[in-house]
């Protein structure tokens, strides 16, 4: 799977504006909710994509993604604090090629004293008086259907994600059907409130490939949460499973195994996991089920989880130094010397496991008493529910597939 490439469209040429424009025709042809904003012409459906785009030109901002090459593949459109679509001159401008009847529908179901006003409200309720007004919002993020399961709607996520994070503000969308709420979840979006409204003519403007972000009646509105991309807790990854192939290069950086809950983590000296003899090394061993190998994909390919990849590390280092100390109690050369040659193992294991930690600089703290002599006091930690892991690898066996 090439890399892919998200840039943002500026000073854009027609052709790339109608590339971007073809996108959008591609991804939602056949939808009915553009059937109702164009009042069913056909020949509008590309003046009104067009004007989507040259409204978030001049009003907020287009991001386009490729799979390396120029060509674009998805769009995303964006609004930041205090700009709306539906507010745009573009927009105006469209509404005045469709037929009186059209522009009279979107006065009534569309405009300011009709859906907006309560859709407005429910984004408030959910996310703070002003959150809708001072950050960042998704309008639209298309992939033609050629392109589509590429992660290059993740990737416009993460994108703007920067842009987001460097301004300290909030990243927030509306979304409906339960497979676009899983993907969302997936990426980092926790759900801050649900709308239920009377069925009316106009339905969830969104497809397989999109998120939607104007202001649609429809049975179920979902509103995802802000996301604080000023925290370091919350991740965007791409974890969408049933995308890839898992051939080659073409898998998740990250495996999804749903929702992982939090428990609490009892801090303490044991009588189990010493350094040394056969119960220990039983109990380490039991750490790592099957080496700590789960197998995903259609073709089982085999991979190590972090988890279990650091476990297995303290195991090696464990046996290492055994097998140095009891060295050392063997005979020495005239120099004092045992012999003992660390292995390249257990060097990289040192080294995997000073990564990681520098990598989730836990900035959690420890109390600390006794001086000179220094304890670190921690009675409880709060930790993602290490069991669910276990759970999930015993169902990634060759054998459960």
């Amino acid at each position: 799977m090439s890399r892919v490439s998200v840039r943002k469209l500026t000073n854009p040429t027609n052709s790339e504006i109608e590339a971007a424009v073809t996108v959008m025709n591609e991804a939602f042809d056949g939808q009915r909710s553009i059937e109702l904003f164009t009042g069913g012409d056909k020949s509008l459906v590309t003046p009104y994509w067009r004007a989507n785009i040259l409204a978030a030109l001049h009003s907020g901002e287009v991001w386009v993604a490729s799979d390396g090459t120029e060509a674009i593949m998805s769009i995303g459109i964006w609004f930041g604090p205090g700009k709306e679509l539906y507010e745009t001159k573009e927009i105006e401008s469209f509404l005045e090629l469709v037929s009186h009847e059209t522009r009279e529908w979107w006065i009534t179901k569309v405009g300011h004293k009709a859906y907006r006003p309560l859709c407005l409200k429910f984004f408030g309720d959910c996310l703070g008086v002003k959150t809708r007004i001072d950050n960042w919002f998704a309008n639209v993020i298309a992939t033609h259907p050629r392109y589509q399961g590429r992660g290059l709607a993740t990737a416009h996520i993460e994108g703007i994600h920067q842009k987001v994070m460097r301004e300290g503000s909030y990243l927030a969308l509306g979304t409906s059907g339960e497979s676009q709420e899983r993907f969302y979840r997936s990426v980092g979006f926790w759900e801050r409130g649900r709308m239920k409204s009377e069925p009316s003519d106009l339905i969830c403007f969104f497809s397989r490939s999109t998120a939607f972000l104007i202001f649609a009646i429809t049975l179920k509105l979902v509103l995802l949460s802000v996301v604080n991309l000023r925290r370091a807790e919350i991740e965007l990854l791409s974890q969408r499973a049933q995308s890839y192939s898992y051939l080659g290069d073409d898998y998740p950086p990250t495996w999804n195994i749903g929702k992982i809950t939090t428990v609490k983590l009892m801090h303490g000296d044991t009588s189990h996991y010493e350094l040394e003899g056969p119960i220990a090394d039983m109990e380490w061993d039991a750490l790592t089920p099957n080496n700590g190998t789960v197998y995903l994909g259609p073709k089982k390919m085999s991979f190590s989880v972090s988890m279990f990849h650091q476990l297995r590390c303290l195991n090696i280092i464990r046996k290492e130094s055994n097998r140095k100390r009891h060295l050392e109690g063997d005979s020495q050369d005239e120099g004092g010397r045992t012999g003992y040659i660390p292995s390249e193992l257990a060097n990289h294991c040192m080294n995997y496991l000073r990564q990681m930690i520098i990598c989730r600089a836990d900035t959690v703290l420890d109390a600390v008493k006794g001086i000179p002599r220094v304890d670190v006091l921690r009675e409880e930690t709060r930790c993602r529910d290490w069991t669910q892991v276990y759970d999930a690898a015993e169902k990634a066996q060759p054998g459960q597939m």
